[in-house]
C-alpha cells in the first residue's frame, strides 16, 4: 500500500500520516518511512543534532499496526497501550526504517501485537503494543 491507501485505512493525515508504505498478511505487516529530515517533531527534538523522539517511533509502530487491524474490522483502530517499549538505536535524517507487526492476540475490538522497527538490518525501538477498534460515531 501506498500513503492514498493508507489513508483509506487509518484516520491520520498530512503530517501525522507518518507511514511511506504497508503490506498486511494476515498477522504480520511490514512498513517502511524514510525520514527525510524536514518531519515537523524534528524542529526543536535536540536540534544540534536531530533525533527521531522514542514517542513518533511509537507512533510508526502502531500507525503499522492500526493498518493491519483495519484489514479485520471496520472500527477505527486507537492506540490502547503501549508496554515493554524500547529504544537500542538513534533515528536520524536519511535513515529507511523498516517496520515490523505481529499480532499476538486478541478479540475483533482488542489486539496485541509485537512491534520493531530496524534501520540496515539494525534494532532501533521495540514495543508490545494494543490497539482498539472503536467504533467511528464516537469521534
Amino acid at each position: 500500500m501506498n500513503r492514498e491507501e493508507i489513508e483509506k485505512c487509518i484516520p491520520h493525515r498530512k503530517d501525522m500520516l507518518i507511514l511511506d508504505e504497508a503490506t498486511v498478511d494476515g498477522d504480520f505487516a511490514t512498513g517502511k518511512y524514510f525520514v527525510r529530515g524536514t518531519e515537523f517533531f524534528l524542529n526543536e527534538h535536540y536540534p544540534q543534532k536531530q533525533i527521531v523522539p522514542g514517542t513518533i517511533l511509537c507512533e510508526i509502530m502502531a500507525q503499522l499496526f492500526a493498518v493491519c487491524v483495519s484489514q479485520r474490522t471496520s472500527g477505527m483502530p486507537v492506540l490502547a497501550k503501549i508496554e515493554e517499549a524500547s529504544f537500542k538505536k538513534m533515528v536520524v535524517p536519511g535513515d529507511n526504517l523498516d517496520i515490523y507487526v505481529e499480532v499476538l492476540s486478541g478479540s475483533v475490538r482488542v489486539l496485541t501485537a509485537n512491534c520493531k522497527i530496524k534501520v540496515l538490518d539494525k534494532l532501533c525501538a521495540t514495543a508490545k503494543l494494543t490497539v482498539a477498534s472503536v467504533i467511528s460515531e464516537n469521534f
